[in-house]
């Protein structure tokens, strides 16, 4: 039987610099995947970031990949299964980003947080007991050449300067992409005689991304 591995060679990281303009969120589908009606102009492959959501809050703060798109009236977002969220009332927005790649990365290592515990051991217990608590969020660490000029590399230092969030992204060679709001926790630079200037990235994320849909 053939191999289903995944070659790493040719996968990206993508960090958002700008964004479009906001389409008006009109209703939101309980699936799997999740439909989001909306006038919009995405194409398959982008990503959105989604806010401002009534009802269907489970959505809100978070990055959503394009996988379908109906005409300009809706778009699929990959990944994303909303069908015990809560039911969408109104409002919201769906904001592409624009995405930009971030230069000479040598390796990725994305991780998903692991879930709380809650103690709920009482005087009745024989045993300490246990129940699952709110889901982890997720990290990624990624090593790089620095090259002071590209563009995405620069942003990272923005990002890590200015504390804001930004919207990444791991594009695999099949293209498959996990993607994410998160900010940059460190981003250094280390150097030795007759080597280049190696850079190290370390982000945390913010909320459920979405993996590699």
């Amino acid at each position: 039987m053939p191999s289903t591995a995944q070659t790493a060679q040719r996968s990206t990281l993508k960090v958002h610099t700008a964004t479009g303009s906001a389409k008006t969120i009109t209703a939101i589908s309980k699936a799997d995947p999740c439909v989001i009606t909306a006038t919009h102009d995405f194409a398959v492959g982008d990503i959105v970031y989604l806010t401002g959501i009534v009802g269907m809050t489970e959505l809100n703060g978070r990055a959503a990949v394009v996988t379908a798109i109906s005409t300009t009236v809706s778009f699929t977002c990959g990944g994303i299964d909303s069908t015990d969220y809560t039911t969408y009332v109104s409002g919201g927005t769906a904001t592409e980003q624009t995405m930009t790649a971030v230069g000479n990365i040598k390796d990725f290592s994305i991780d998903q947080d692991a879930a709380s515990e809650i103690d709920i051991t009482n005087l009745d217990s024989t045993r300490k007991e246990f129940m699952i608590g709110l889901a982890g969020s997720w990290t990624m660490s990624c090593g790089m050449q620095i090259d002071s000029t590209n563009t995405g590399q620069l942003e990272l230092t923005s990002a890590q300067n200015d504390g804001l969030y930004r919207v990444f992204a791991v594009t695999l060679a099949s293209g498959k992409i996990f993607a994410g709001v998160g900010y940059v926790m460190s981003f250094g630079a280390s150097g030795s005689a007759d080597g280049v200037v190696e850079g190290t990235l370390s982000l945390r994320g913010t909320g459920q991304p979405v993996w590699f849909a």
